[in-house]
């Protein structure tokens, strides 16, 4: 959430110095695009972002002179250094005020021989060398070294990117990584009203450009010029969908979370302009007595935006209080986003300690807990914790039974076939196939009855 603030608020900064490019603006937008910096490693691809931004920006000034018939050479030389210039200083403001002046205070205390052997250590395996390299140089000076501490922290983004990331996703256990796993991830867990409205908006905008003649190129630079906001908002969803989808890291949906607040008011933008229009039509066939015939299209118009908007509440608010396991009804609802993906997207240890309650509720002496999750378990279920894990032979549970809670992303784990050119262990839960869980803690935590001599009879793999 904070990435996706300071992505926004820097953003806004940065179009509001494009568009008045003074003194003030660019110290303004550079302090912010400095804090946002801080608040998430993924936040740095606003440097690229911006630095394209400008490019475009400079080209639409430059043109717009060249119309005016001014002196190009002159005028190429000013746009250059305004804007182009202007973004790179607004970007070192940002680096120089404020990251190294956070990174230095943190490693004030850190001994420079201690940072280096451990940037050298962390980077060992890092792919890149050079900048392997480069980053511990500058550990070994005094006052860059904090640039170095950030650099090691890019670097590790970068490193834990391409090493994947062990998920359960549509049946299959892998870390290879899957092109499909975030748009799969989205169309599910997102609401069915922001799919609905993103495809109207989408439509809108498909018809917008070709009856505006958009395509044509004088239209084209008039039309970034008075919506280069827009412009930006799509070039970093694009960007940061692109560099989601090419990695093999699958973490859930909250790693495009940072592209929801462009994609939110994009949306509403288009959606509110047409409902505008259409609530405008109906008002006024409605002062001047029409007939009711003309008024069907504005009237069915605001009665769908009507269910959507209230479908969108209940929707919601129906999980509460596991928000994280919303699914949409695509999915079969919050109860049956298990069957698709889990770990964050569904079970993040949140329900540890309503499992305890349930406990208490239902006067359960003792249970077997293999949970998913940073808690500790026998904090909140004392005595009645016994631990459990997944590589552990039902047979344990054959003469006595017992209680057994499994989180979902153990549960599906256990129970998911290896994905090609993936080797693990599997299937050390399908055992449980036999037996239907006696309730679910949350949507993430389930929750089954093992009789005695369970397995006298059975046979398990």
């Amino acid at each position: 959430m904070a990435a996706a603030a300071g992505i926004f608020i820097a953003s806004y900064y940065f179009i509001r110095w494009l568009k008045n490019p003074t003194a003030k603006n660019l110290i303004v937008a550079g302090l912010i695009f400095g804090l946002a910096q801080l608040a998430k490693f993924s936040v740095f691809l606003l440097v690229p972002l911006f630095g394209f931004v400008a490019l475009i920006w400079f080209l639409l000034k430059l043109q717009e002179e060249k119309n005016k018939a001014r002196r190009l050479n002159l005028v190429f030389w000013s746009c250059l250094w305004r804007y182009l210039g202007g973004a790179i200083l607004l970007m070192a403001v940002g680096y120089v005020f404020i990251v190294w002046p956070v990174y230095l205070f943190h490693v004030s205390h850190y001994p420079i021989a201690k940072q280096q052997q451990d940037t050298q250590f962390i980077l060992s395996t890092f792919r890149v060398r050079p900048l392997a390299d480069f980053i511990y140089w500058l550990a070994g000076v005094p006052i860059l070294r904090a640039l170095a501490q950030y650099g090691l922290g890019l670097a590790m983004v970068l490193q834990r990117a391409t090493g994947g990331n062990t998920v359960y996703f549509l049946g299959q256990i892998s870390n290879l990584g899957s092109r499909l796993y975030f748009p799969t991830v989205y169309l599910i867990k997102e609401t069915l009203t922001l799919h609905i409205l993103t495809s109207i908006a989408l439509v809108l905008a498909i018809i917008g450009f070709f009856k505006s003649k958009i395509y044509r190129f004088g239209n084209l630079l008039e039309f970034l010029t008075s919506h280069i906001a827009e412009f930006l908002m799509l070039c970093f969803i694009a960007l940061y969908w692109f560099s989601s989808i090419s990695s093999i890291l699958n973490i859930g949906v909250r790693h495009i979370l940072p592209t929801f607040s462009f994609i939110f008011l994009l949306v509403a933008a288009l959606s509110a302009g047409w409902l505008e229009k259409h609530l405008f039509c109906y008002l006024a066939f409605f002062q001047q007595k029409q007939p009711l015939a003309k008024k069907i299209i504005p009237l069915g118009i605001l009665a769908v935006f009507s269910i959507l908007i209230g479908w969108q509440m209940i929707s919601v608010i129906s999980v509460f209080p596991s928000f994280l396991a919303y699914f949409n009804e695509l999915a079969g609802g919050p109860a049956g986003g298990y069957r698709y993906v889990t770990d964050s997207n569904l079970d993040w240890g949140q329900d540890l300690k309503r499992l305890a309650q349930w406990t208490q509720k239902y006067n359960i002496g003792q249970i077997y807990v293999d949970y998913f999750g940073g808690a500790i378990p026998s904090y909140y279920l004392g005595n009645k914790y016994l631990p459990w894990w997944g590589s552990r032979s039902p047979q344990d549970l054959n003469e006595n039974g017992g209680w057994l809670a499994v989180s979902a992303t153990f549960l599906q784990g256990g129970r998911g076939k290896l994905a090609p050119g993936f080797y693990d262990k599997n299937g050390y839960y399908n055992w449980l196939d036999k037996f239907k869980p006696v309730t679910t803690i949350g949507y993430s935590i389930f929750i089954y009855y093992i009789p005695p001599h369970a397995f006298d009879k059975t046979s398990i793999q």
